[in-house]
């Protein structure tokens, strides 16, 4: 288990992240500038922080009061860069060795040649990584984290170097690999997909705090708050008034004239607050089906934007204001088609209860009911 909380400056800017991740793969996801890398590079121990600890499965890497500080190459720390980072003089088997210390020649030749061979790089040994594909470079960048038998590694935007289809091949590959490493894997990454499919954990980070962190569906589908809402892509994010409805007999979100079930709790009566939800989760509805589930809206499509195997279509509900703002959602090829839809069209959307989320409560200063 790896577990930290410190600070670092550099140039005006404050790191100051803190996280706990468990065995198995962490996804650390945020924009270009959030502290991803930075904080890797304090983990491996080639920075210091200025303030707080870091600890892995009970050790103490780094503790600022104790003025302790490991070296990085007593923390069995693995890291992967982004440029991969070998050397272009030594051959594959060379820069796999490269970081095995205190052991005989036969013991890091059999180390060696085992990695090649999880590696599926056998032939490869003798070769230089000029002579090497972009995959193949980031699979000996991984093997050399891996060889010292870490019990933590860092990969820092491992795939952002390759082309769409050999990003998907060494991600499945990595994985396949990561299933046999039984330590704590952090996964810098400012894809969202890729954070999705590789990571059981995300951490969302940005200007250097980690924001939420969490199992990846509840960190997707239950953004904290407005700022990682939009980080996760929940793109509609609107503002009402939580209301007793009668009818019911349990309260409701007041939005522009209508009234919005949620299946999660909310607060009090007359509470201002935001709820957002993801454009893949709205539901375009049958005009014979409309009577039939729940917060249901009738409107028109404002816009679309083709996008090879989906739209993504703007929608904004009858009466209402443009003001309110209109609502994105992502529509198949398929049903765009039997639909026949296009700007200017009216249609019937529905907004699934146990899909709108509620985000903290905002202060009241005029919410819409």
């Amino acid at each position: 288990m790896l577990e930290f909380a410190f600070e670092y400056r550099l140039d005006g800017f404050l790191l100051a992240p803190a996280l706990t991740a468990d065995r198995g793969v962490t996804a650390l996801y945020g924009p270009s500038g959030a502290g991803k890398s930075l904080t890797l590079l304090c983990l491996v121990g080639l920075r210091r922080p200025e303030g707080g600890w870091i600890r892995l499965n009970g050790r103490t890497l780094f503790d600022a009061a104790a003025g302790l500080h490991v070296p990085p190459h007593l923390r069995r720390v693995g890291l992967v860069f982004q440029e991969y980072a070998l050397f272009p003089h030594l051959t594959v088997a060379g820069n796999l060795a490269y970081g095995l210390r205190g052991l005989s020649r036969d013991a890091v030749r059999e180390r060696v040649e085992a990695m090649l061979r999880l590696l599926r790089l056998e032939p490869f040994g003798n070769r230089y990584p000029g002579e090497l594909s972009g995959g193949q470079r980031q699979r000996v960048a991984l093997g050399r984290g891996l060889i010292i038998q870490p019990e933590l590694l860092l990969l820092d935007e491992p795939f952002s170097a390759l082309d769409q289809m050999e990003r998907e091949r060494l991600r499945a590959e990595v994985l396949e690999l990561l299933q046999g490493f039984g330590g704590t894997t952090v996964l810098v990454t400012h894809n969202l997909q890729e954070a999705y499919l590789m990571a059981r954990q995300v951490a969302v980070i940005d200007g250097g705090r980690i924001l939420q962190s969490g199992p990846r569906d509840e960190v997707l589908q239950h953004p904290r708050d407005r700022r990682v809402a939009e980080h996760v892509g929940a793109s509609n994010i609107f503002q009402g008034t939580v209301v007793a409805d009668e009818d019911t007999a349990s309260d409701v979100i007041a939005w522009y004239g209508q009234r919005l079930a949620v299946s999660g709790p909310l607060p009090a009566p007359g509470t201002a607050v935001e709820f957002c939800l993801r454009p893949e989760d709205i539901r375009l509805v049958w005009p014979e089906k409309a009577g039939e589930r729940p917060n249901v809206l009738r409107g028109r499509l404002t816009a679309e934007v083709e996008r090879g195997v989906d739209y993504l279509l703007r929608f904004r509900s009858e009466g209402t204001a443009a003001v309110a703002g209109d609502i994105e959602i992502h529509c198949s090829e398929h049903l765009h088609y039997l639909m026949e839809l296009a700007p200017g069209k009216a249609v019937w959307i529905a907004l699934p209860p146990d899909k709108l989320h509620v985000l903290t409560p905002v202060p009241d200063d005029g919410a819409v009911g």
